[in-house]
Order: C-alpha cells, then sequence, then structure tokens
C-alpha cells in the first residue's frame, strides 16, 4: 500500500465522533481508494477527491485507547484500468438520518503505491489494518462484509484449539460414515481410502 499518514477526521467525521460521545452509534460501513491530487483542506469534504475502488470492511475492533482498529481487503479482481493510490477515506453512517458520510481521509502526496488491472502479471490480494480516532464512544461498530472470508495467520493462530468439531479425538482424524448414515472419527492410518468408503456406503 502507499505511504499514508493518519487519517484525519473530515467535519462530518467531527459531527458523527460528537454523536457518537454521547451515547448515538457509529457504524463503519466500508473504506475507499482513489486517485484524486491532495486537497488543501481535508475537513469540508464529503467524498474522496476521486474515487476509483471501495472496499468491504472485514472486521473492526475498538482497542481501548480512542482508537478503532478497521481491517479492509483490497484486490485488483474485477479492475478494469490501473490506477496511482494516492488517497484513502473511511466512510461511517450517520445515526439521525442513515446517509454515508466521509468519516476520515488521508492522502499519499507522493508516496503513491500502483494497482494494476486485473489480468496483468501482478495479482493483488492484500489485507491491511486503519487505526481510526473515535474518542471515548462505547458503540461503535462495523458493516462487515460477510462475503469476506480470507484469514490471516494470525486468525487462524487464534482459532486453533477450536478447529477440530467436538468429538474429534485427535489432529489428523478423518470423520467417515458407515450405510446406515452413522459418522465416526478414526484415525487418519485406520481410515477406508475413498474407493473403500464408496464401496462401504453403496453396499457392495
Amino acid at each position: 500500500m502507499a505511504n499514508f499518514s493518519g487519517t484525519v477526521t473530515t467535519a462530518a467525521g467531527d459531527n458523527l465522533q460528537a454523536k457518537a460521545q454521547i451515547g448515538q452509534p457509529l457504524e463503519f460501513t466500508r473504506v475507499a481508494l482513489g486517485d484524486g491530487a491532495e486537497p488543501a483542506e481535508i475537513k469540508p469534504l464529503n467524498a474522496l477527491v476521486n474515487e476509483r475502488l471501495s472496499l468491504g470492511i472485514q472486521s473492526m475492533e475498538v482497542l481501548g485507547d480512542g482508537t478503532s482498529r478497521i481491517r479492509a481487503f483490497v484486490t485488483n479482481q474485477g479492475l478494469a484500468e490501473g490506477f496511482y493510490i494516492r488517497e484513502l477515506g473511511v466512510f461511517a453512517r450517520d445515526p439521525a438520518t442513515g446517509d454515508e458520510q466521509l468519516y476520515g481521509y488521508t492522502h499519499a502526496a507522493d508516496t503513491p503505491d500502483f494497482m494494476p488491472a486485473e489480468g496483468g502479471a501482478t495479482v493483488i490480494e492484500q489485507t491491511f489494518d486503519l487505526i481510526t480516532l473515535i474518542g471515548q464512544a462505547q458503540n461503535v461498530t462495523a458493516q462487515i462484509n460477510e462475503l469476506l472470508t480470507l484469514a490471516t495467520k494470525q486468525d487462524l493462530g487464534a482459532l486453533d484449539p477450536r478447529l477440530l468439531p467436538e468429538g474429534a479425538p485427535t489432529p489428523g482424524a478423518m470423520l467417515q460414515g458407515g450405510p446406515d448414515g452413522s459418522t465416526q472419527w478414526v484415525p487418519r492410518s485406520d481410515a477406508l481410502s475413498d474407493t473403500e468408503h464408496l464401496a462401504m456406503i453403496a453396499g457392495a
């Protein structure tokens, strides 16, 4: 990704944050990338200068220090024309109107990265974390894109104790079914081959 500095809240973001401080919900909706020129001022912005790519949110975590961590996933799949990633924005929903607002914005200035179009020699698939100021807001959520199923090594590490379903005896065990519809866990060394298993199910 481009070398972005920290995000700056827009005037709309300040307004949403003020509402959040008195208990109204703060819901982040998406992240966007663009190739627009650096704006003279960030506070008045209500959109990216030139948005090129909208990203769903994969996860969101309130860090407890007045900030949140938003994880987004970027890919060049479906991108017809490459562009230089110069600007990044995070959007949130106004609880009063339901409208989406540009909450925070940052620009890479003279250190952008190039996002190639789909179909070239480079395939882009990358997750990145965006640290965003939320103050003392308590009711902070994000609109999670359920289609984003990419798991990081850290995600899998956190799930490791729960990867095997209840009843699985040891790592590597295989679940095999019998002709009566029952199932049982068996060590991999004792498991039937695919051919043997299919023959058993068929009653051969």
